[in-house]
């Protein structure tokens, strides 16, 4: 549970300092994601995963507030190391093997969202 909220105060310091511009045609966003198993799917892996993702707005009208995008995200779902050590061509060595589970996601985006400036900015 303490890790837990290790990665939501990560999560709630990239979302506070999100960047993105106000009445622009082009708008971008950097924000962090943290994923929680659910139901049954807790039951096989039950680590948190955290992550960034990255979107690229259009808004081709400045009156309607409708965007047109694309979202990249990557999630680290789990991390492990383990070392090895034998012969290998005559030589006697000690080996790193590292492997991670990462999610990449890549999205196309269209999302209702108002144009005025504020701390809070809904959107659909």
């Amino acid at each position: 549970m303490r890790l837990f909220f290790k990665y939501l105060l990560i999560c709630l310091f990239f979302c506070f300092f999100s960047a993105f511009s106000f009445g622009q045609k082009f708008s971008t966003s950097i924000d962090a994601q943290l994923a929680i198993p659910q139901n049954d799917y807790r039951i096989t892996s039950p680590d948190a995963g955290f992550g960034l993702r990255a979107n690229f707005l259009y808004r081709p009208v400045k009156d309607i507030p409708l965007k047109f995008g694309v979202e990249f995200g990557m999630l680290e779902k789990g991390r492990a190391t383990q070392y090895f050590s034998g012969n290998l061509y005559g030589y006697y060595d000690e080996f790193k093997v590292s492997a991670t589970n990462n999610i990449f996601s890549l999205m196309l985006l269209t999302r209702f969202q108002s144009a005025k400036s504020s701390w809070v900015k809904p959107f659909i």
